[in-house]
């Protein structure tokens, strides 16, 4: 994801800018602003995962952690990271087949959750089952964790078993 801005684009948007990089977008440099998304399985923190883990539900499942980072580059110097947004900006990835649902009997629901400067935050999150797409909106960008609750359709929750059922908020 890369966003092109041109000068004039910035003032009153949903990025906080200063005053250094506005100079230098009023004197023609032009900005990017894109996401980088990695799988952090095997880099989260152990505080992070903690806070994960402590603001999981008992029904709710990690399905994996993730790290997003919302990054600006000017003219041609190094990406600098955006941790804060103004407005909450709408993110939608492909969820990965491991945490599809494949049993029928049930119906998985996905929450994201955010852990910035040490605090986890649940975040609703949609699921498009045609596409296999999830969409959550956030203004802060660190880590996150994609989880999970399956509910035995007839309205019991069970757990995890794998896969994904479509139908979830």
């Amino acid at each position: 994801l890369v966003r092109e801005y041109r000068r004039g684009d910035i003032r009153g948007g949903k990025l906080r800018i200063k005053e250094w990089d506005y100079y230098l977008i009023e004197n023609g440099e032009d900005i990017s602003v894109y996401l980088e998304v990695e799988n952090a399985d095997a880099t989260v923190s152990t505080e992070d995962k903690t806070a994960t883990e402590n603001a999981l539900t008992a029904d709710m499942k990690v399905g994996m952690y993730l790290d997003i980072d919302l990054l600006k580059k000017i003219g041609n110097n190094n990406p600098t990271a955006i941790t804060v947004t103004k407005q909450p900006i709408t993110i939608t990835f492909v969820v990965p087949d491991k945490l599809i649902n494949t049993d029928t009997s049930k119906t998985r629901t996905y929450k994201i959750i955010r852990v910035h400067n040490g605090t986890a935050t649940i975040l609703d999150c949609s699921f498009n089952p045609a596409t296999k797409t999830a969409s959550f909106a956030t203004d802060k960008f660190s880590s996150y964790a994609i989880a999970y609750v399956d509910t035995i359709d007839g309205g019991n929750n069970s757990g995890s078993t794998g896969g994904n059922s479509g139908g979830n908020t």
